[in-house]
């Protein structure tokens, strides 16, 4: 299964390790480009889990493709940046796709629960 994990901090990268162990591959998505080279330079994310990527794990700084591809797409980005990422996100996912969330708290200005920011967003069906 091709599963789009966006976010490449310490629990991204942490799901996304368990969930190529198992057998699913996966692109690793970061809004740092730098951060993004130095992943597909190292094979690893060194800057907050530095366990070695397997081949089935593919760092990527533009989802745009990948999102319309996945069968699977799994949010783990700080709350702060959650609404941002779903709004970069909406118009490229496939009918088909399921969107989930590893993401803790409240949107900061709004005091929303990600359930309703993601309902804004993405509408009812999908959130």
């Amino acid at each position: 299964m091709q599963i789009l994990v966006l976010g490449a901090g310490s629990w991204g990268t942490a799901l996304a390790l368990t969930l190529s162990d198992n057998g699913n591959d996966i692109w690793l998505w970061s809004n740092e480009f730098d951060h993004v080279q130095e992943m597909l330079a190292t094979g690893q994310n060194a800057k907050f889990l530095p366990n070695k990527f397997p081949d089935s794990i593919q760092p990527i700084a533009d989802f745009t493709k990948q999102a319309k591809q996945a069968k699977d797409i799994i949010v783990v980005v700080p709350s702060h940046g959650f609404r941002g990422t779903l709004e970069m996100l909406a118009p490229h996912i496939s009918d088909t796709a399921r969107v989930c969330w590893a993401t803790k708290g409240l949107e900061n200005n709004t005091g929303l629960l990600l359930h309703q920011v993601a309902e804004q967003v993405l509408g009812k069906d999908r959130s």
